[in-house]
Formats: C-alpha cells, structure tokens, sequence
C-alpha cells in the first residue's frame, strides 16, 4: 500500500521548485488514474509493506543487485501475485536542496530511473 507524499520545505529557490515539482506531479498521476485501472507502480516516498508479506518474497533479495525505483518494486511485489493499493494517506516530506547541481541531480534521477524500469519491461 502506498500513500501520496507531498512537500514541505520552501526555504530557498531549488527547495521550493521541487516542492512545487512532487506536489504539482504527484497529485495528478497517482491519484486519477487509481479509479480507472489498478495503479501498477508505487510512490517510493511512501509505501508500506506487511513484513509477513515482505517474507513471504524473500524481501528485496531479489533486486539487490539492480538499481530499482519505484516501477521496479512495484513489479517485484506483483509478480509475486500481489495487488498494490493507492490509500487515502498523505504524508508531508522535506528535501533541503542546496543549489542547482543538487537540484539537477535529483530531477535526473526521479526521470530516468523511471524510464529505465518501464523500458525493461
């Protein structure tokens, strides 16, 4: 299960740009599509797992050696037969970004991680 992170921290220029990037994206990807088909993919910010479940597949043993994001996990836990699930939980996050370097960094990671995953599949 897995809820909808938003962001808090608008202390300086870069903070509140990828505030303004999670809470403007997250709201509209996760949310409206959850009441048309089963969400295939988590937001890693924020999910949970049951550790009986999280035994019952042998934990992340079987992605230790890649590089995942949220797709991947998200595939992991369905192939195993199991459904994920959008709850109604929302969760306030804070990201300190120091300049446009650190900015960049992590903008490229949350886009290409992603399109790595889905490609792959």
């Amino acid at each position: 299960a897995f809820g909808l992170p938003y962001y808090v921290n608008f202390s300086n220029f870069w903070s509140t740009l990828v505030s303004s990037v999670v809470n403007g994206n997250n709201l509209l990807t996760y949310i409206p599509y959850t009441y048309l088909i089963n969400p295939f993919t988590i937001n890693g910010m924020f999910f949970v797992i049951k550790k009986e479940v999280l035994e019952k597949v042998n934990g992340f043993a079987a992605l230790d050696k890649f590089i995942v994001d949220d797709y991947a996990i998200a595939q992991h836990f369905r192939q195993q037969g199991y459904q994920l699930a959008q709850t109604p939980v929302c969760h306030g996050i804070s990201t300190q970004i120091q300049d446009s370097t650190h900015y960049f960094n992590l903008i490229t990671r949350w886009f290409i991680f992603p399109q790595t995953s889905i490609l792959k599949s």
